[in-house]
Parts: C-alpha cells; sequence; structure tokens
C-alpha cells in the first residue's frame, strides 16, 4: 500500500517491492523509514475496524546496534506528528498517540520467558539472541533489565548470498539455502558467540526468523557453554522464548495467549518465526491486563 504524509509519499510492504522494485533496506538504520511502515500498519487497523479517526498506542522493537544510539524522544515527536493527519489509500486519516515505548528486538520473547519463568530465574543472567536478516545480537538481562548490547553483520543474507540466490526469495523461503551455506553461517556466528557470550550467563533465550535453519545446531552449542548441570537442555535454552509456534484455539482473553498461537491470529503458520517476538510482547501485556482486571 501507500501512505502519505506532508509532502512525503511512501509505498510499503508489496507495492513497493512488486511496482517501484525496492529491495528490503538491510543497511540504513530501521529509524530511517519507521514512520511510514508505522502509518501503513495503522492504516491497515483502522481499515479493518472501519474508522478514520483513532487513538493509538505503540510499541516498537529496534536491533541492538540502533537501540543505544537512536534518539528515540526525537522520534516518538515525529511519529506523533505524522500520524495527526496522513493519508493511505482510503482517505484522510487522523490518529493520537496516546502511548509510545522503544524495547531492543528480542524483549518480546524475553519478558515472556520471565514471565512464565517466574522465581525461578531469580538471581540469573539471561542472554537474549537474536538471529536477523541484517544481523546477529545479543544482550544481557540481569535484574530485569536488558544492558549490554552488541551486534554484528552476520545476518541471514550472508547465507543467501552464499547460495546465489535472489534476497527476496531467500528470505521468503529460507529453504532454499543449501546445507554449505547454512554451515557458513552458523560457524561465522559461533566463533561471534565465542567472543561474545559471557560466561556468567545461565539462560539463553533465542528467536528471529532463521532460527529454523540452525536450531539444532545453536541448542548444541548452548548446552555446551551453560551450566546445564543435571537439567534439561530446555530448561536454559528457550527457543522462541519457551512459545509454541503451532496453532492452537482458544479465545484471546485466555490466559494461555503467552504459551500457544492463537488459531485465528490471520498469520500464516510459515512466519511464526519471525512475528514471534512481537506476539510475545503484545501478550505479555495482554494477560497481565487479564490478570490485573
Amino acid at each position: 500500500m501507500w501512505v502519505g504524509s506532508g509532502e512525503s509519499r511512501h509505498a510499503v510492504g508489496v507495492l513497493a517491492r512488486t511496482e517501484y522494485y525496492a529491495s528490503i533496506p538491510l543497511v540504513q538504520p530501521k529509524a530511517n523509514y519507521v514512520i511510514p511502515r508505522t502509518l501503513a500498519a495503522v492504516a491497515v487497523a483502522m481499515e479493518k475496524f472501519k474508522v478514520t479517526k483513532c487513538e493509538v498506542g505503540l510499541q516498537l522493537l529496534f536491533p541492538s546496534a540502533e537501540f543505544e544510539r537512536t534518539d528515540f524522544n526525537e522520534l516518538a515527536q515525529a511519529l506523533k506528528a505524522a500520524l495527526l493527519r496522513f493519508e493511505s489509500p482510503t482517505g484522510q486519516l487522523r490518529a493520537k498517540l496516546k502511548s509510545c515505548t522503544f524495547h531492543p528486538e528480542g524483549w518480546g520473547l524475553t519478558r515472556r520467558y520471565m514471565h512464565d519463568s517466574g522465581n525461578k530465574i531469580n538471581g540469573k543472567q539471561i542472554a537474549c539472541i537474536m538471529f536477523g536478516h541484517r544481523n546477529t545480537s545479543l544482550y544481557i538481562c540481569d535484574g530485569g533489565q536488558p544492558k549490554h548490547y552488541r551486534s554484528n553483520n552476520l545476518g541471514f543474507i550472508r547465507a543467501i548470498e552464499s547460495a546465489k540466490l535472489d534476497q527476496l526469495q531467500g528470505l521468503s523461503d529460507p529453504a532454499l539455502v543449501d546445507q554449505q551455506s547454512l554451515d557458513k553461517y552458523w560457524a561465522a556466528n559461533k566463533n561471534w558467540l565465542d567472543e561474545n557470550l559471557p560466561s556468567t550467563v545461565s539462560i539463553a533465550v533465542i528467536g528471529g526468523g532463521p532460527l529454523a535453519s540452525i536450531g539444532e545446531n545453536l541448542t548444541s552449542y548452548l548446552s555446551s557453554r551453560l551450566p546445564i548441570g543435571d537439567r534439561w537442555a530446555s530448561d536454559v535454552v528457550a527457543l522462541n522464548g519457551g512459545m509454541s509456534l503451532q496453532r492452537h484455539h482458544y479465545h484471546e482473553d485466555n490466559p494461555q495467549i503467552l504459551k500457544r498461537w492463537p488459531h485465528n491470529l490471520g498469520i500464516p503458520e510459515s512466519d511464526h518465526q519471525a512475528f514471534c517476538d512481537v506476539y510475545c510482547l503484545w501478550a505479555t501485556d495482554r494477560t497481565a491486563n487479564l490478570v490485573n482486571a
């Protein structure tokens, strides 16, 4: 779709790729294009609910490499101004920004894991490791707050380029990447983790779209790095924050929303891996609201 704010017009998503042959931006900071993408997402929601005016609360996830250096106060003000009046194919829209919070990628998975684990993780350091298209990143969660952000440029795009696949083709269907390219991708990231994963970490929360391609190697590696003792590997390595990616039938007011995907969420099962972080961020807040209601 397209969106407009002020004098600017932007093609977003499928329209940008098919009509304007846009590539997926893997170099520019996400802050550079968060406004048109947010406008497009809000426009889709407003069309779904058949409104032209609304109030909006936003939670936005940013790569660790950007999280420490982005001026989020300035970005929040820019989002607020853009949402006040913008255009989409459905016409003029207006949205009042009521709240806007920013988190490092992986925070939804980490919050979900901490919520589910309760007192079992008291005093333990958690590493959140995210495998993305542009990079791999990690941060340490100590005392319930993320800190010590680290990242590299060894994203899954490296495996796609090694396999000599088209960028969009490889990102939309990672199964096309050959095993040799996957092995090189994993070896490079393993070396990086060897240098950057602190020995003080007791638990690892893992996420990201490429995880399906390297999950077994990663679990085996972390099982050798973390203090497992007589526990199962699943007790200290939480793939997707411990979230089941299979669909289950229950209403959104059921606290089980934090354990498994609702069947009616509208996201294809093939995309659950990539959307798990965002879903867990929403579901954790939703579950807290249900408990406190």
